[in-house]
């Protein structure tokens, strides 16, 4: 069944991108006065047809893609022989047209697929936002999925993908994927105890998730957090351990059994969206990209939970990384040049952005608009040199330094230096928009005088 489902949810997917793409073809080409003869959502025999002012909207048998036919198209589809074609004026035409109009038509399918993966992107980080800030102990529960992503992904980044994939290591390869694998227990285990489940029944439900993704994990360990929590008031002490193996434990795994397909069907498939955006346009792909996954390192958020999420690797993953890795050094100036605390703090938030987050949540704007900056900047170098990283998850700056390096050799440690250098250069461009802002500093945030340096 779940296996139908991801075929589904993989046609699906494939057909919207390939129809916005060839939407963005037919918009510009309608904006430019070029003939559309026919625009098709799916391939084969036509199910349903409907004569626009001059276009023909169609609806084919066989629900796979789509196409939008323009006159003058050099793909051989078209003969000076078709009827329709002999009454399109040569202005009209694709082929007729000035070079830099057809130039904008053919990137507009590109740009589509890449404004599509974004969308998808921010859909995403606002569900998550939302989820922190309205959902009951929501910032515990999206904590306790960092300190999972953490637990899992990380060690599997350092054993398998470093000491095992590239130095050979077998035993420590091993050590990798046994933990990597077990993200959906971390979580099963780690989110109720944020939530106040006793250790016992914590770990008791979170086993039961073996062999699910993170996120299922993470959804069924918070749900079940709450009604572990009603057993334990309602149940006389002794017997509710009882009542929870009987009807928490398999209550998790069938909410995760539930959320499996749902997750691989849909997240799943935007770490696919995005990574064939970047193949379209690795330049614009890489700045949007590289933005927005080091602004979310910096948010309520964990930039190794989202990456890991939505299942990111090769270049995307390899953006993720070294953008990551660029901002501890540019938020370092940024803080220290703006002065936002001591040098304690510049040196805590380049290291781990998440222990100053009330300082950053006091100056968001500022802080946020430097990211981007500086994220965009490295994304591009590193889409440009075509970095990959075939573990996700690794949005993180230590782990994603050394996997970038070990995986690219001296080419990833050439982009990482140079991720390192518009990173810093950004933080002084940060500091120069930013200089006659209102900020709060740590001292208005903690209500401490402390002093800060000079």
């Amino acid at each position: 069944m779940d296996f139908i489902i991801g075929i589904i949810a993989f046609v699906v997917m494939l057909s919207v991108i390939v129809i916005l793409h060839e939407l963005g073809h037919f918009l510009v080409a309608k904006h430019f006065g070029v003939y559309c003869k026919e625009f098709s959502i799916g391939m084969g025999p036509c199910l349903y047809q409907k004569q626009g002012k001059e276009t023909a909207f169609s609806i084919r048998a066989i629900p796979f893609g789509g196409y939008v036919m323009m006159a003058g198209e050099e793909d051989g589809s078209q003969s000076e022989e078709d009827s329709w074609l002999k009454d399109v004026p040569e202005n009209r035409r694709l082929n007729g047209i000035e070079k830099w109009k057809q130039v904008c038509i053919m990137i507009a399918g590109i740009m589509m697929n890449i404004l599509l993966g974004t969308a998808l992107l921010l859909v995403v980080l606002a569900l998550f936002t939302l989820f922190s800030y309205k959902a009951p102990h929501g910032m515990k529960a999206m904590g306790a999925l960092a300190n999972a992503a953490c637990a899992s992904f990380l060690v599997e980044a350092f054993h398998a993908s470093l000491f095992g994939t590239q130095m050979g290591i077998s035993f420590l390869q091993g050590v990798g994927d046994a933990s990597g694998s077990l993200g959906g227990v971390a979580a099963g285990i780690l989110v109720p105890l944020a939530l106040g489940v006793s250790p016992a029944y914590a770990v008791l439900v979170g086993l039961t998730v073996s062999g699910f993704g993170i996120l299922p994990g993470f959804i069924a360990g918070y749900l079940i957090s709450f009604v572990v929590k009603f057993l334990e008031k309602k149940v006389p002490a002794g017997l509710d351990l009882i009542v929870i193996i009987l009807v928490a434990a398999p209550l998790t795994r069938g909410i995760a059994m539930v959320m499996d397909p749902v997750v691989n069907s849909t997240l799943l498939q935007i770490g696919t969206v995005l990574i064939q955006a970047q193949e379209t346009s690795p330049i614009i792909m890489g700045l949007i990209l590289g933005g927005l996954i080091t602004v979310v390192a910096t948010a309520p958020l964990s930039s190794m939970a989202l990456t890991s999420i939505i299942g990111l690797t090769g270049v995307p993953m390899g953006i993720g990384a070294l953008a990551v890795f660029g901002s501890a050094f540019m938020n370092y100036v940024f803080f220290e040049k703006m002065k936002l605390g001591t040098k304690k703090d510049s040196i805590a938030v380049a290291i781990e952005p998440l222990t100053q987050a009330d300082l950053i949540s006091a100056n968001p704007i500022p802080v946020y608009v430097t990211n981007f900056i500086g994220g965009g900047l490295s994304g591009i170098i590193v889409a440009m040199m075509g970095i990959t990283v075939s573990t996700p998850g690794l949005a993180t700056q230590i782990a994603g330094f050394a996997v970038s390096v070990a995986e690219n050799g001296m080419k990833g440690l050439i982009a990482a230096i140079a991720c390192a250098v518009v990173s810093i250069i950004a933080g002084y461009i940060g500091y120069f928009m930013f200089k006659n802002y209102k900020i709060t500093t740590a001292a208005d945030v903690r209500g401490t005088q402390e002093e800060v340096a000079a």
